[in-house]
């Protein structure tokens, strides 16, 4: 039994429920106050270590050019110790924040130092050197103890090499830290905030204020584990006890000047930033308790005045009422307006009861009579119930589903052949719509033309395919017929339903033997030929059908990557930064298949043409090494270019060459876990006209065996399905080399063995070029600025957009052409 409440108790309730909403607003609203106090400190500490942004690319700006400076300088050509001593002395005194500057040999033995050392060193263990001996430009900085300098600094080299790309040797330059000095000075910090510069250990190397009081210290264990704890979850705050002994929230950034390896943080005394928010609260706390507490001895007074004493009076009255004493009524002068009107309608309630006592009992001989005639009625019905049973069991025994809707075609009755046929119990029916059972291979027009059929009054019959509990398809031939109420009107549907499943079997069987008849009367070379020229008409249909997908699919795609790579260029956090290299990834992947597959379906029908221009073969095959250099490094792997004895100079199609060449060395990536990646080229022939050189990739991957080489350059094949779900891919990179390769005259081929590598190899027909000087490689990877105006054409509107940002990021103004008439109007104006 329901516990009762008195009308008391619910009163203090009501009252209960008007106070704790406003508790509750006044604890959210403080919330939010301090939330966006805390978000105001985040912001004020966000905007102090954007100068940390901009010192760091000034440093590492600082140590390129001093490195290029020192790379073109005349003293460097033979390598001198003692000349390249004194060039990098006179450097480092004409410069400021600069540790060490030197040279290595590409063994790492150190022969040039701006500061002297009388003993040897070699620097072949150190990351910078390593990356170094196959970089093309200035190497990530290393943070670590100078070996020479002794001081904290920030290591870079840059590679030293010969015009046909052998490495001399690796210049160095030390960035140190006293730039964090300066920052910190410059900064203006709010009193009580600290500027903190920390190694990944915790160590701290920086701070402000008094930098030279806390240089050298560590945080303490706990503070040590909270600070660790969130570079490596990527938080960008973490709340701990700052080495003078205070608890700050600090916000943090990862210096990308030593690859991530040190950390700067702003930290800010959030409990004394936050002391008016909470005094302001306990303020409003106290004010509010004042109230409720008023509000309540208010409450009291005027329960016990009015409503539990009108209450009282009302229990006494019921109770005499309750033992048939109908005379009794309550007073309606005094009160509330509501209450007077609930004792009035009592006292009326009273006085009807009592008429209809009097009724009651002058009308007696008439309810006996309505009894009798109600008995009567009762013998009537029982004999109607017999028939009903009987017809229930002839419908529950029938063989064919009989299922029985009301008008909203929810399933009142089913019997037990329905339940036999679609698998699901009765109960487990009754209230559902017979929807249930809808595969979604019966067309909709059927349904349309059922419901159009019933709701006119007819009868409709009609097949549908519908599905069992366990997933499995029946044809069922359907009868569903209205029924009418004694108004007239529809009130449920009755459908009669038979499991023609065995006989659509032996209808299909009987069809499939006289089809089978049928093609035997059939000559074989008749089959050939239409399957032939299906065949060749469904190649050809898939073809143009691709070869016209290509702008619809290219365009949303390379807009994709073109809004990812201008949000890579504006401020983001860690993790923001992630997610969108994540998304770049995925899209250039996506990108990469689609272009696989057009450009093989461009290949099969005879329209790709190759171009022929003048190329350097040596610079397609370090341009492909390039391209893997950062994810082997990654993967521990070392990686090795050898021109060989290939020409200087060749007339062909360079793209389409680096094309094949990418992807042999991409799956060579791929599938090597520990190793080497080797790259070479030779000149196999020269002839009067033309050169036949050939490329290879070697790699110590996983290997291919014997039997499964002869399906590698077939379109779509993978060696392995457990293999293609561990690396990818779709199979079609080397049947568009295999193509490639004959265009271009030659042919490709691999060399493997199980667990011990692969050597994938192209050769190719190219034209002689004339002999002139090879101009160097433009140094530098930094993207450079221009200034003007290009008439960029675009019919896409997003596409234009994206590409009038990427030319203004490089300094040039964009008129804009919708389509190839503008351009035309525009050229000509």
């Amino acid at each position: 039994m329901m516990p009762t409440f008195s009308l008391s108790s619910r009163l203090w309730l009501v009252l209960a429920l008007a106070i704790v909403p406003l508790l509750v607003f006044t604890v959210l609203d403080f919330q939010r106050e301090r939330r966006q106090a805390v978000a105001g400190i985040e912001s004020l500490a966000v905007s102090l270590l954007q100068h940390s942004v901009i010192e760091e690319d000034a440093a590492r700006r600082q140590v390129r050019e001093i490195l290029r400076i020192m790379a073109r300088a005349d003293n460097m050509a033979r390598l001198d110790p003692a000349e390249c001593s004194a060039l990098a002395a006179r450097m480092l005194s004409m410069t400021e924040n600069i540790a060490i500057i030197g040279a290595a040999l590409p063994d790492g033995t150190v022969f040039c130092s701006a500061i002297p050392n009388s003993q040897p060193l070699n620097v072949g263990d150190l990351p910078w050197f390593r990356e170094a001996l196959t970089a093309t430009d200035i190497s990530h900085g290393h943070y670590a103890l100078g070996r020479i300098s002794g001081k904290p600094s920030v290591a870079f080299g840059l590679p030293l090499r010969t015009d046909d790309g052998r490495l001399r040797a690796v210049l160095v330059a030390s960035s140190d830290i006293a730039w964090f000095d300066r920052i910190s000075r410059n900064q203006q910090l709010p009193a009580g905030w600290s500027s903190v510069l920390l190694g990944g250990d915790g160590k701290v190397l920086a701070r402000h204020p008094n930098p030279d009081e806390w240089r050298g210290a560590s945080l303490d264990a706990e503070s040590r584990a909270r600070l660790l704890q969130a570079l490596e979850q990527g938080h960008e705050r973490v709340t701990m006890e700052d080495v003078d002994g205070n608890e700050r929230l600090f916000v943090l950034r990862r210096m990308q000047l030593a690859d991530g390896q040190l950390v700067a943080a702003i930290g800010a005394p959030v409990h004394e930033l936050t002391g008016a928010v909470d005094r302001q609260f306990s303020l409003r706390l106290g004010v509010f308790f004042a109230v409720t507490l008023l509000s309540v001895l208010l409450a009291r007074f005027y329960l016990n005045r009015l409503v539990e004493r009108w209450v009282d009076r009302l229990r006494t009255v019921t109770a005499a009422v309750a033992v048939g004493d109908f005379s009794t009524r309550l007073p309606d002068r005094g009160l509330p307006g509501e209450l007077a009107q609930l004792n009035g309608r009592f006292n009326a309630m009273s006085a009807a009861l009592a008429e209809r006592e009097a009724m009651f009992e002058a009308n007696r001989h008439d309810i006996e009579s309505l009894n009798r005639q109600l008995a009567d009625r009762l013998s009537a019905l029982e004999a109607s119930e017999l028939v009903q049973r009987r017809l229930a069991t002839a419908v529950e025994q029938s063989p064919v589903s009989i299922v029985i809707t009301d008008i909203d075609a929810n399933i009142t009755y089913a019997n037990a052949a329905f339940a036999r046929v679609s698998g699901y119990s009765v109960p487990e029916v009754l209230g559902r719509n017979p929807r249930l059972l809808k595969s979604g291979l019966t067309r909709p027009e059927v349904y349309q033309e059922m419901w159009q059929t019933l709701t006119a009054g007819r009868i409709w019959r009609g097949e549908l395919l519908n599905r069992r509990k366990d997933g499995s398809l029946f044809p069922e031939l359907i009868t569903i017929a209205p029924v009418r109420g004694g108004d007239g009107a529809i009130d449920q549907y009755v459908a009669v339903k038979e499991d023609v499943s065995e006989r659509r079997r032996i209808e299909e069987e009987l069809a499939e033997h006289r089809q089978h008849l049928e093609r035997l009367v059939e000559t074989r070379t008749a089959e050939l030929a239409q399957a032939t020229a299906a065949a060749e008409m469904a190649n050809k249909a898939k073809s143009a059908f691709l070869a016209n997908m290509s702008h619809e699919i290219r365009t949303p795609m390379n807009a994709i990557i073109g809004l990812n790579y201008l949000l890579l260029k504006s401020p983001l956090t860690p993790s923001q930064r992630d997610k969108l290299e994540k998304v770049t990834a995925a899209s250039e992947h996506l990108l990469q298949v689609i272009n696989n597959i057009l450009e093989l379906s461009k290949i099969e029908s005879g329209k790709l043409e190759l171009e022929h221009h003048e190329f350097a073969p040596l610079d397609v095959l370090q341009t492909a090494a390039t391209m893997i250099r950062e994810p082997a490094q990654a993967k521990g792997l070392q990686l090795g270019v050898d021109g060989g004895s290939l020409p200087p100079l060749a007339i062909g199609d360079a793209q389409r060459l680096r094309q094949v060449l990418m992807n042999f060395a991409s799956n060579a990536l791929k599938f090597t876990r520990s190793g080497t990646i080797h790259l070479s080229g030779e000149l196999l022939a020269d002839d009067d006209t033309t050169l036949t050189c050939r490329f290879a990739v070697r790699d110590t991957g996983i290997g291919i065996s014997a039997e499964d080489i002869p399906r590698l350059f077939k379109p779509f094949e993978q060696l392995d399905a457990s293999t293609t779900r561990q690396y990818g891919g779709t199979g079609l990179g080397l049947a568009i080399a295999a193509h490639l390769a004959r265009l271009m005259g030659g042919a490709v081929g691999v060399d493997s063995q199980p667990n011990q590598g692969s050597c994938f190899w192209i050769t190719a027909r190219l034209g002689k070029a004339a002999a002139r000087e090879i101009p160097p490689p433009a140094g530098g990877s930094e993207a450079a600025h221009f200034r003007g105006r290009v008439l960029l054409v675009e019919d896409d509107a997003l596409n234009r957009e994206i590409g009038c940002e990427l030319l203004a990021a490089v300094g040039i103004v964009a008129d804009i052409a919708e389509n190839g008439q503008q351009a035309v109007d525009r050229v000509a104006n």
